[in-house]
């Protein structure tokens, strides 16, 4: 066999090894769509490749000398560092940003309150906005679609289950400060958040650009000062689960980030309660009582990038995860950011945009807000379709492509995505035929489907 037709029958190998692998993980993550499509076009491409090695008689050699060149050039253009890998761009002064100001605070404050009555004449730009927010159902409320009565409920508990934690992010250290080593205790700790089930976790310098300025939510006074002096984050991720989010919008996603809210909650409550016994002050920065915004952080500290939807975008799981923080002043070493090609990809894919429901995602270029060159997002659209909904939406999650379950073939994908821009545009096309730009909604989840049994008893 002559060099040429080894080298033919080596790619015939890999590819027909690609194709088994894309084929069985398509299949295990129920994308029905990609699986025989695989099947199809995968096959179509190992049946012709098979043909030109064993059966092309005129100008074989050369035909399969051009073949192994083509398959050569495209995996090196594939696999090189082809492209820019940017950040976002900060390019002035970044502007804080109030609680008070958020929709989360904003909704809370009641109508004829002294709260609302002042905040409303110092901003009556956004009172017509949520005096409508005001006028829908809510998020797990009756009279939304995704209504049911007794798997709606199960969402509240969980959000009352996490005020009930309000007053325990924060308490003074009494204890006598052990003495630590940043390398150590840096790497201690991140093996002990993993041990708890975060899945990412990082360290960064506390920035206070990223810090708010005001109180909006509990606990705390509202309107007062935030002083959060702290001098480092440590920050992780949980993986919210794949199948939760495939039924996106529905009931099971405000379950999913309710439970996923929970498991950083313990964790961060714990790890800081464990800093203050180690004499060291330590605050604890879960739902509904964030002193800081925690996407940036996390940047900083090297767990992803922030992408067109404006939420973290991270490497395994992309945007499916859900955030928790402790900041301390215990002595840690701080990580690097990291850039693995989003900024581009998300410049070429747009299909969180295309698909918002809302259309809160802008499909335009990056524009200069708070100093940053970024996509342009609108959190009042966003939120008023949840409160129409009934349901935290995660469209913009679910179509996301680096959203995919983190296995062998999409760590692949990830790895050529992260060294070449041919990579990132090739994936695009490949993720838009087998998997398509509006996605399938999963069947709902074992449990989901008998709380939702009543609901069945009435259409009979």
């Amino acid at each position: 066999m002559r060099w040429f037709e080894l080298l033919g029958w080596g790619f015939e190998l890999i590819i027909a090894l690609g194709s088994v692998l894309f084929i069985a993980a398509s299949l295990k993550e129920r994308a029905l769509r990609a699986g025989l499509l695989g099947l199809a076009v995968l096959g179509a491409v190992n049946g012709v490749f098979i043909f030109l090695l064993l059966y092309l008689e005129e100008g074989r050699a050369g035909g399969i000398i051009i073949l192994d060149a083509i398959l050569i050039l495209l995996a090196i253009s594939l696999l090189m560092p082809i492209g820019k890998k940017l950040p976002l761009q900060v390019v002035a002064k970044i502007t804080r940003i109030d609680e008070r100001d958020i929709p989360f605070s904003r909704i809370r404050y009641e109508v004829g309150s002294p709260i609302y009555e002042q905040y409303y004449t110092l901003h009556p730009e956004v009172k017509g906005i949520y005096d409508r927010i005001r006028q829908l159902p809510g998020l797990a409320a009756p009279g939304t679609p995704t209504h049911s009565p007794l798997g709606a409920p199960l969402s509240h508990a969980q959000f009352d289950f996490l005020e009930e934690l309000a007053n325990l992010v924060n308490a003074p250290s009494q204890i006598q400060q052990v003495e630590t080593d940043p390398l150590r205790m840096s790497a201690a700790l991140k093996e002990t958040i993993k041990y708890m089930g975060a899945k990412l976790i990082g360290v960064a310098e506390l920035n206070q650009d990223y810090v708010y300025t005001h109180i909006g939510r509990r606990p705390g006074k509202y309107g007062q000062k935030v002083e959060l002096t702290h001098k480092y984050a440590i920050i992780f991720a949980v993986e919210m689960d794949y199948k939760m989010i495939r039924v996106a919008p529905a009931l099971p996603v405000i379950i999913e980030t309710g439970r996923q809210y929970i498991e950083a909650a313990r964790i961060a409550l714990v790890i800081a309660c464990y800093i203050r016994r180690l004499g060291y002050p330590a605050r604890a920065h879960i739902d509904a009582n964030y002193q800081a915004m925690l996407p940036p952080v996390a940047v900083d500290a090297g767990l992803g990038e922030i992408g067109r939807n404006n939420i973290l975008i991270t490497r395994p799981y992309g945007a499916r995860v859900r955030l928790g923080m402790v900041t301390t002043d215990l002595p840690l070493l701080p990580d690097k950011p990291i850039l693995f090609g989003v900024q581009d990809f998300c410049h070429r894919c747009r299909k969180c945009a295309d698909n918002c429901p809302s259309k809160a995602i802008s499909t335009n270029k990056k524009k200069i807000i708070r100093g940053i060159e970024k996509w342009e997002f609108d959190p009042e659209k966003c939120f008023a379709y949840w409160n129409s909904v009934g349901t935290d939406c995660a469209l913009c999650i679910n179509t996301c492509p680096f959203s995919k379950p983190d296995n062998l073939l999409h760590r692949a994908i990830r790895y050529a995505v992260d060294r070449s821009a041919v990579a990132r545009q090739l994936s695009l096309w490949m993720d838009d035929l087998f998997y398509g730009r509006t996605p399938r909604s999963e069947a709902y989840p074992k449990f989901i489907n008998l709380l939702r049994k009543e609901d069945y008893d009435e259409g009979l």
